[in-house]
């Protein structure tokens, strides 16, 4: 090995009392929990960027066997916070949800004895639903990382229609802390508006003779609003 100057050795110390200082700087705003988690995400990828450039710092003579542990460290805390950043942000998730109309929903009927009798009614509905939301409040100005709240939107389809209903509402979601990609689960309620929904016509009632002696059911289809409840998994 060549020899190494006095003053190469200064420097060395130098540059890497300086490289420590920075890098120390951006760990301690990784994780201080006050600081918003898109801060923190930002200074946990400068702290990994400082430690990589640290260890290549040294004059080629003076570089020996370190240990890796400190930038591994850095990479997983850098993903972690990354991870909580994408929960907090707008998120994809698919929810089992249920539906409760405003009375029921009658789509088979006939006319037995002069009186409508229901063959088919509901007045709640299970489905499935693609929702799309975004975190923006319930988290303390984005510090608090595992939990949030905020609006969403959903997609209902049903059978032989892509696009079944609309929904609107407001959903409440907690992180999946055993996992670093922004996972987690959210409860969410809401109202939802189907297309064509079958129904009776106008004066057709369960119970009550049909309008005007009529001998046959008739039905209207149109869109109708109910309330929703959903939980979900967003990813």
């Amino acid at each position: 090995m060549k020899a190494v100057s006095l003053g190469s050795v200064l420097m060395l110390s130098i540059v890497n009392l300086a490289y420590a200082d920075t890098c120390n700087t951006y760990n301690s705003i990784a994780q201080d929990s006050t600081k918003t988690v898109d801060e923190r995400h930002e200074a946990a990828k400068s702290y990994r960027s400082c430690l990589v450039k640290s260890m290549g710092a040294t004059p080629q003579e003076m570089v020996i066997a370190r240990s890796t542990a400190p930038v591994e460290e850095a990479k997983a805390q850098e993903e972690d916070l990354a991870g909580k950043k994408k929960f907090m942000g707008q998120n994809f998730g698919i929810g089992f949800a249920i539906s409760f109309y405003d009375g029921d929903i009658v789509s088979d009927a006939e006319i037995v004895n002069g009186v409508v009798v229901a063959k088919s009614k509901k007045d709640k509905e299970a489905r499935v639903l693609l929702e799309f939301h975004t975190l923006i409040a319930c988290n303390k100005g984005r510090t608090n990382t595992d939990f949030g709240c905020g609006p969403f939107a959903a997609l209902a389809t049903k059978e032989n229609d892509v696009l079944g209903g609309v929904g609107l509402g407001w959903l409440w979601s907690w992180r999946n802390k055993a996992a670093s990609d922004g996972s987690g689960f959210s409860i969410g309620v809401g109202a939802i508006l189907d297309n064509d929904v079958k129904d009776l016509a106008d004066g057709f009632h369960v119970g009550k003779a049909p309008p005007n002696g009529e001998t046959t059911i008739r039905y209207t289809s149109e869109p109708k609003t109910s309330w929703l409840l959903f939980m979900s998994n967003n990813f």
